[in-house]
Formats: structure tokens, sequence, C-alpha cells
């Protein structure tokens, strides 16, 4: 039965439907066409690559190596950054997810007759661009957070994100007290010694 199907699929299955596969996948646009235009935009492209930066020396906190005047700036325009991919990675998310569901003909590779296999593929590659977005959105989340952290300290108020995080997984993995933290102890040391008795004797 298993060299039945490894025959099937190498007959069925060649290197050009993954080719194909493949470039459809990527080639499909995660933006809706208006807004990639816009997006990839020389000028936005510069002004993005300032934001970025400006979000990158925020979460480093490079940016008080910077004169003291530049300080709000450099805040400002991350904090500005970090909202603008969030509100992006809604809009690819959203529209991935709508492409995916109401426009399958986007995903069909014709080649004399229809690869459904290269179809399949390609969808399959699509919805892993939709999966790295969302795995950028979380990360442009838990920045901007840092970020408005930041724009507080700057106003001489408490940070409020970060202690929200922290108090939000203690709610939900526990704190370790000293007593959990014996009982942990003894297990490691009760398993080790076990394995040690089974160890063979040489």
């Amino acid at each position: 039965m298993r060299n039945f199907l490894l025959k099937y699929l190498s007959i069925n299955i060649d290197k050009n439907s993954i080719y194909l596969a493949l470039k459809k996948g990527y080639s499909v646009p995660i933006l809706p066409e208006k807004v990639d235009k816009i997006y990839n935009n020389i000028y936005i492209r510069i002004l993005r690559f300032i934001g970025g930066l400006c979000l990158l020396l925020v979460l480093t906190s490079s940016y008080l190596l910077s004169p003291a005047y530049l300080h709000k700036l450099i805040i400002i325009i991350g904090a500005i950054q970090s909202v603008q991919m969030f509100i992006l990675f809604i809009v690819k998310f959203i529209y991935g997810i709508y492409t995916l569901i109401y426009k399958s003909k986007e995903f069909e590779v014709r080649n004399s007759p229809l690869n459904k296999f290269a179809s399949h593929i390609g969808k399959i590659i699509y919805c892993a661009k939709v999966g790295c977005t969302v795995t950028g959105g979380a990360v442009t989340f838990l920045g901007g957070g840092a970020v408005y952290d930041e724009i507080l300290v700057q106003a001489g108020r408490d940070r409020q994100f970060i202690p929200f995080m922290g108090s939000l997984y203690k709610s939900v993995f526990g704190e370790i007290t000293p007593a959990n933290q014996e009982r942990l102890n003894a297990m490691v040391t009760k398993s080790k010694a076990n394995s040690d008795d089974k160890a063979p004797v040489t």
C-alpha cells in the first residue's frame, strides 16, 4: 500500500506543481490593492523606515543617548509607527481571511487540466503568510505597549502596560511560592534518584 501511494504521488505530483503552488501562494496579495499601492509608495516607505527606527530606539531605550530635546519627538514618532503597524496587522488579517473564503479562484493553478494539488498548496502558503501577520501583530502590540509606557514616564507618571502584562501572566500561570518551589525540587530529586536506581551497573 505504501509503495503504491508513493508511486501515485510521484506520478501525479511533479516538481513543476510545487513550483507553481509556491509562486501562486506568494503572488496572492495580503492587502487590498489600493492599500498596497499606498503602503509601497516610496515616500511612505521612507516614513515607515524613520518610524521603525524611532520605535526601535524607544524599545531599546537607545533614544536616551540622543539630545534631550529629541526624546519626546522620537517617542511620538515611535508611537505613531506602532499604531500604524497595528492597524495594518488588522487589515492584513481580515483581508487574508476574506481572500481565503471568498476568493478561492485566486489560488487556482491552471496548467491544463486544473491542478488541484498546486491550488491547495497555494492556499497553505497563503495561510502561512497570514499566520506570520498574526505573529507580527502580537509583537507590534507588545512594542506599542512599551512605547506607551515610555510616554507615561516622560509625562512623570508610572508605567501601566508592562506591570499589567506582568500581573496578567501571574494570574494565568500563578506565582512560584516557597512551598511550590520545595515541591518542585523534591520532584526533581526523586526523579533523578529513580533514574540512578534504574541505571545498569557496570
